[in-house]
């Protein structure tokens, strides 16, 4: 089983590893230890033990760092004539131990471990070291530079210096350099950029420099004037030369002692430097500035996503624990926890669910994670909750606030619902108390028109008879 088949598509050691993260850290990661587990495969699990281990990890950027100071003294040593045989021992060490580190990859995850561009980048380099330390220095050492084939060769061992592209791998290992690693990755995203516009700005000074050809070298050359003849000598003689005298102009660099007399002397030449000036020192260099920013700002929204995706698998690794707390918690055993539940628990799970929620109290902690604020919390929202909380990209302080605000509504909800049912029951009384009195009003008129002993009227009005009294 290779590592590409139980690593999903979109996740890969590089995306990990650039984020300062343990190989052992996603669940797919733990399902090719399990497989390596269950094979009994001994050397290749503790291979792979060895590479997830941050510390491995820091002691090989320790020691590309070493070796970028020490191919520096190299040179240094080798320009002054020093004797530099100490720092040659110091190189074969360094080579054989990226060589192990390489070996050791490939013994844990095979071929599969390809499809990490920075392995891939690590074996071009440990092949080129190989290269010229192991091969190419015994040849030329032993043909002597004298012969054909060492003058042939010894070119090849400007080869060594690209090992100090090795100090971006050691950017990317030590989590302390994260900033300076998402500089190297904006340059590195803005090579595309870079490249075009070297293009775009060789092809314009081209151009320019067969315009300059036309208006300053041929006719200078043979004008009358000396200092125009010596001055189109100097820098406008041909065309790699009237380039390079441009591209002064490109970077502003004391391009004023330049143009100004030629100008002074020729004013039509107003209508080449202004527009060049203004077309491609500046309007072409602020776009490509924008350019960049915009490619920066594309980098850092891909560098978010790949943390969410990274986030949705550290919860999804989360779960199995947080269920497996959840019943401890939920001391009754009916598959609801209670504040009291949650009160009642012993001091190390408080002290472990704080470790996912900053809260200040174990009330608070139980409000952030009842959603429906009916004081019981299942085992869904018990996951869901802490696992949100855990992952968000929001401070605990702002959730804790939309949690408040929350309930400031649903209290303001009931507040008004009860007020509405107020307002309808005294509506309601207001008319019957109207009703009572239509019906009163309605008596007193008819008793003054009946006569009060008139059993009409106590019919009517279902008053009580008067009492008969003896003559």
């Amino acid at each position: 089983m290779t590592l590409v088949q139980v690593i999903p598509q979109g996740t890969s050691m590089a995306e990990d590893a650039m984020q300062g993260k343990s190989l052992k850290t996603t669940p797919s990661q733990k399902s090719f230890r399990k497989k390596l587990e269950s094979n009994d495969e001994v050397w290749r699990l503790r291979c792979y033990d060895l590479l997830s281990d941050q510390r491995f990890d820091a002691g090989i950027g320790f020691v590309i760092l070493i070796n970028s100071i020490t191919i520096g003294m190299e040179s240094s040593f080798e320009i002054n004539g020093w004797d530099t045989t100490a720092f040659k021992v110091l190189e074969h060490l360094f080579l054989l131990i990226y060589a192990l580190e390489l070996g050791l990859r490939f013994l844990a995850l095979g071929f599969s471990c390809l499809h990490s561009g920075w392995v891939r980048f690590d074996s071009v380099l440990v092949g080129m070291g190989v290269l010229t330390a192991w091969i190419i220095e015994p040849i030329v050492d032993a043909v002597g530079s004298d012969n054909d084939l060492g003058d042939f060769v010894a070119p090849l061992m400007v080869l060594k210096v690209l090992r100090l592209f090795r100090l971006a791998r050691a950017v990317r290992l030590l989590v302390q350099f994260k900033i300076l690693w998402m500089l190297v990755r904006g340059l590195l995203g803005a090579a595309g950029t870079i490249f075009y516009t070297f293009l775009l700005i060789f092809l314009m000074l081209y151009i320019t420099a067969c315009l300059a050809a036309e208006l300053i070298s041929k006719p200078w050359a043979l004008s009358g004037d000396p200092w125009q003849r010596q001055f189109a000598a100097e820098w406008w003689p041909d065309i790699p030369t009237s380039m390079m005298t441009l591209f002064q102009f490109v970077t502003l660099d004391s391009v004023g002692a330049i143009y100004f007399p030629m100008i002074k002397s020729d004013p039509k030449l107003m209508f080449l430097f202004m527009p060049f000036i203004l077309i491609v020192s500046i309007a072409l260099m602020n776009l490509v500035t924008a350019v960049i920013v915009e490619g920066a700002i594309e980098q850092g929204r891909q560098d978010r996503e790949l943390q969410n995706i990274y986030k949705k698998a550290q919860i999804k690794a989360l779960m199995p624990m947080l269920v497996t707390m959840f019943q401890d918690l939920d001391t009754d055993g009916d598959g609801a926890l209670t504040l009291e539940e949650l009160s009642g628990s012993n001091d190390d799970l408080k002290e472990e669910l704080k470790k996912y929620i900053n809260a200040e109290s174990l009330v608070e902690l139980f409000e952030m994670i009842d959603d429906d604020g009916s004081g019981v919390v299942s085992i869904e929202e018990f996951c869901e909750g802490i696992s949100k909380l855990a992952s968000s990209d929001q401070p605990v302080e702002f959730v804790r606030i939309l949690k408040q605000l929350s309930k400031v509504r649903k209290t303001q909800a009931d507040q008004e619902t009860a007020l509405k049912d107020f307002f309808a029951e005294r509506a309601a009384a207001e008319v019957r108390v109207d009703q009572r009195l239509a019906r009163i009003e309605a008596a007193l008129a008819h008793l003054s028109l009946t006569k009060e002993g008139s059993p009409r009227f106590h019919e009517d009005y279902m008053l009580p008879k008067p009492p008969h009294t003896p003559t």
